[in-house]
C-alpha cells in the first residue's frame, strides 16, 4: 500500500498554482525560505522578482491587466506588506485581481514583539476582497483555492493570505487535496451571469426607439472574446456612438467611424457635445468613478440611463440609473443583440440625423486634433509617432499626471486593437506605472510596451529600470521631464503660489540607462522623435531597454481638457 505523501505548506501552495493554471509570480525575496524558493523548485513556475515591493506589485498588477487572469503577488510580513499597500490599494480600486501571500509571526510569538510583527490582516482589511489568515494546516489548500475563486468572480479585485511561520514547515497531507476542490480557475470561474430578460428587452425598447443613443464600456469589458464584436454590430445595426472609460480603451477600434474614444476628463470639447445630445446612455462593465464622469455627469439626468455591471456596488452609487441591471457584459450585449436578430430588419431609420451628426463631430476632431505639426505641442507630436513608428501592437502604460494626460484624449492618441492602454485606477499611485510596464510585457511578449509617464512618477518607481534589464524585457520607457511635480504646480500655479514641487537637482537619465545596457536620448525638438523611437524598437526587439527624455517646460502643451475643467475657463 502506497504511503500517504506530505509536504510543507509552501511546497503544496506550489503545486496548487501549477493546479491553477498560474505559471508566473511576482514578489521580493523576504526572510528566509518561502514560496518564491518553494516554486523555484517546481516545474511550470517562472519567478519575476523586484528590487522593491512597490515594484512587484506593480508587474504583478499589470500582468493581470493585460493577461487577463488573476496574478500571484508573494511578499513578506511587516514593511514589507507596508511597502505592497500603494500598490495593493491601486488594485483594489482598478478591479484587478491578486492574490498575495505572505507569511506571519508565528502564533506563539503573536503580541511578543517578534521581528517584524505587525497586525496585516488589519492593514490589508480595507484595500482587499478578502484577508485570510491560516490557522491549521489542514486550512492552507483551501484557503489558496477560496482566494483564487474571490479573486475573480463578482467584481475583481485583490485577496490577501498570511501564513504564520510556525505552520510553514508543518506536513501538509494528501488528504488536504480534495478532488472536489481541485478545478482550476478554466474550470469553476468566473462565474458570468446574465441579466434578467425581461428587463433586457426594456432596454431593447429603449435602443429601438432612441433617436441618439451611445454606448459607454468600462474595463469590466476587458478579456471577454465577443464583446467587441457584439459592441460593433450593435453599433451599427442602430446607430450608437461608442465611448469607453479610460481602462475600456482597446476593446473597440478607435477608426470606427462611431467610435470616439474616452469619457470623462480626457474627452475633447468636440466630441463631448455628443454625451449631452444623447437620449439614451447604456454604461456597461464600469464603476463610473469621478474622473470617468467629469465634464459631462450632468448629462445623465436629461437622457435615459441604463448602467449594467457585475457587482451591485458599482450601481447607484455615484449616479441615478433609469434602468439598473446585475449582468455580464458579453451576456448582456449578447442579449440585445439575439433581440435585434429576432424583432428588427432596420434599427437605423430613426437615427439618420445622429448618423449624419456623428460623422461631423468625427471629422472635427481628426481635424482638430488628429494630426500634430507643431514645435509648441511636443507631448502631442510624441504620442503621434508612437502611433506611427511602434504600428499596430502597442501597450501604452499610462501615469496620470499632467501632460501625459493627453494620451487618454482620443484622436490626439488612437488605439487600435489589439493595441490597447494600461491605467491606473482612482488611486493614480506615482511610481507604479513602471512595475505595471514590466508586468504587461511579460504577459504579452510581442507587444511594444511604452510606459509613458512624468519625471516625478518615474523618481518613484525608477527601481524598475534594473529589474526589466535583469528580466530581460524590452520595454520604452518615454520620461516626461517638466521639471518636478507638474500637477500640484499646475493647481497652485491657479492659486498664485508655488512650492515643493520643482526638482532642485535633476535624475541622470543617461548615467542610469547606460549602466544596464540600454539606449538613451534627450529628445528637446519633435525633428528627433522618429530617429529615437527607432533606435528604441531596436534596442527592446533585443531586449533591452530605452529610455526616451521628452523635455518641456511645466507649462507646455497642458492638455485641453485638463484647462477647461480645472483652469482659466475664459481662455
Amino acid at each position: 500500500m502506497e504511503a500517504t505523501k506530505s509536504w510543507t505548506i509552501w511546497d503544496a501552495y506550489a503545486s496548487v498554482l501549477v493546479e491553477q493554471g498560474i505559471t508566473k509570480l511576482f514578489g521580493m525575496v523576504g526572510d528566509g525560505a518561502g514560496l518564491i524558493e518553494s516554486a523555484y523548485k517546481k516545474d511550470g513556475l517562472e519567478i519575476f522578482t523586484a528590487r522593491d515591493q512597490r515594484i512587484a506589485v506593480g508587474m504583478a498588477m499589470g500582468h493581470a491587466q493585460v493577461s487577463g487572469s488573476p496574478a500571484v503577488l508573494v511578499t513578506s510580513p511587516g514593511p514589507g506588506i507596508a511597502n505592497c499597500i500603494m500598490g495593493v490599494l491601486e488594485a483594489y480600486s482598478a478591479a484587478v485581481p491578486l492574490v498575495i501571500i505572505s507569511n506571519a509571526t508565528a502564533r506563539n510569538m503573536r503580541g511578543e514583539g517578534a521581528f517584524q510583527e505587525a497586525n496585516s490582516i488589519a492593514m490589508m482589511q480595507s484595500v482587499t476582497k478578502w484577508s485570510y489568515r491560516v490557522e491549521h494546516s489542514s486550512k492552507a489548500v483551501w484557503a489558496l483555492r477560496r482566494a483564487f475563486f474571490v479573486a475573480v468572480n463578482g467584481k475583481p479585485g485583490p485577496v490577501y493570505i498570511e501564513i504564520p511561520d510556525d505552520l510553514t514547515w508543518e506536513d501538509v497531507i494528501d488528504e488536504s487535496f480534495s478532488d472536489a476542490d481541485k478545478k482550476n480557475l478554466h474550470e469553476w470561474g468566473p462565474i458570468f451571469s446574465q441579466p434578467e430578460e425581461k428587463r433586457m428587452r426594456d432596454v431593447f425598447v429603449e435602443l429601438t426607439n432612441a433617436r441618439r443613443p451611445v454606448f459607454l464600456l468600462g474595463g469590466g469589458c476587458q478579456h471577454r472574446p465577443l464583446v467587441s464584436e457584439l459592441t460593433i454590430s450593435l453599433a451599427e445595426a442602430h446607430g450608437v456612438a461608442i465611448f469607453t472609460t479610460a481602462s475600456g480603451r482597446g476593446i473597440v477600434d478607435e477608426r470606427h467611424p462611431n467610435a470616439f474614444g474616452n469619457v470623462g476628463l480626457y474627452t475633447l470639447p468636440q466630441i463631448k457635445q455628443l454625451l449631452f445630445e444623447a437620449d439614451l446612455i447604456v454604461a456597461i462593465g464600469t464603476q463610473l468613478e469621478e474622473t470617468a464622469l467629469m465634464g459631462w455627469k450632468e448629462a445623465l439626468s436629461d437622457t435615459f440611463f441604463v448602467h449594467i455591471d457585475c457587482h451591485y456596488e458599482s450601481l447607484e452609487r455615484s449616479v441615478y440609473a433609469d434602468c439598473r441591471l446585475l449582468g455580464d457584459a458579453q451576456l448582456s450585449l449578447q442579449l440585445l443583440w439575439n433581440m435585434s436578430c429576432e424583432y428588427m430588419k432596420s434599427g437605423t431609420s430613426n437615427k439618420s440625423d445622429w448618423m449624419k451628426r456623428m460623422q461631423e463631430v468625427k471629422q472635427e476632431a481628426l481635424s482638430a486634433w488628429g494630426e500634430i505639426d507643431n514645435t509648441e505641442a511636443p507631448v502631442r507630436s510624441m504620442l503621434k509617432e508612437i502611433e506611427h513608428e511602434f504600428g499596430e501592437h502597442v501597450i501604452l502604460v499610462q501615469d496620470n499626471g499632467l501632460h501625459d494626460m493627453w494620451g487618454y484624449s482620443y484622436p490626439v492618441y488612437t488605439v487600435v486593437p489589439p493595441s490597447r492602454t494600461v491605467v491606473p485606477g482612482e488611486q493614480t499611485a506615482l511610481g507604479l506605472p513602471m512595475g505595471i510596464s514590466l508586468g504587461a510585457k511579460i504577459a504579452d511578449r510581442k507587444a511594444n510596451v511604452v510606459a509613458f509617464l512624468g519625471d516625478g512618477s518615474f523618481e518613484m518607481g525608477y527601481s524598475a529600470v534594473g529589474s526589466a534589464a535583469e528580466h530581460q524585457l524590452g520595454i520604452t520607457f518615454i520620461v516626461i521631464n517638466n521639471g518636478g511635480f507638474s500637477w500640484p504646480r499646475f493647481q497652485q500655479s491657479l492659486s498664485n503660489v508655488e512650492v515643493g514641487c520643482s526638482f532642485q537637482i535633476e535624475h541622470d537619465y543617461a548615467a542610469l540607462t547606460r549602466s544596464v545596457g540600454g539606449y538613451y536620448a534627450k529628445l528637446t525638438h519633435p525633428n528627433d522623435y522618429q530617429k529615437a523611437l527607432k533606435e528604441s524598437r531596436l534596442y527592446t526587439q533585443q531586449n533591452k531597454i530605452a529610455l526616451l527624455e521628452l523635455v518641456v517646460t511645466w507649462d507646455q502643451d497642458l492638455p485641453i481638457t485638463v484647462m477647461l475643467q480645472y483652469g482659466d475657463k475664459e481662455h
